[in-house]
């Protein structure tokens, strides 16, 4: 079991916000990486995202997700999962 340095954690959490930015204003709505909110198992990153506004249900950005981790994928990032934020 390997983990993932932490500065190459914040790098990767910073390089997702980035990729959540893009799609998400295509989109017209608005992720955020959840602080603090990602786990490590083994050489994977699982990365808690959620809407910066209420109302706005995991099916509403689920897409999104699904095309950041595409792009993460296609520019070598490939151990890297993103979860919907559960609804409070």
């Amino acid at each position: 079991m390997s983990t993932i340095p932490q500065e190459r954690v914040d790098a990767l959490l910073s390089n997702i916000q980035h990729r959540l930015d893009v799609h998400s204003s295509a989109n017209n709505i608005g992720l955020e990486v959840v602080q603090d909110a990602y786990r490590q198992d083994d050489d994977w990153l699982v990365v808690v995202v959620a809407p910066t506004k209420e109302g706005i249900r995991a099916y509403d950005y689920v897409k999104v997700l699904g095309d950041v981790e595409k792009d993460l994928r296609q520019s070598g990032i490939a151990n890297v999962l993103l979860v919907p934020a559960m609804a409070d």
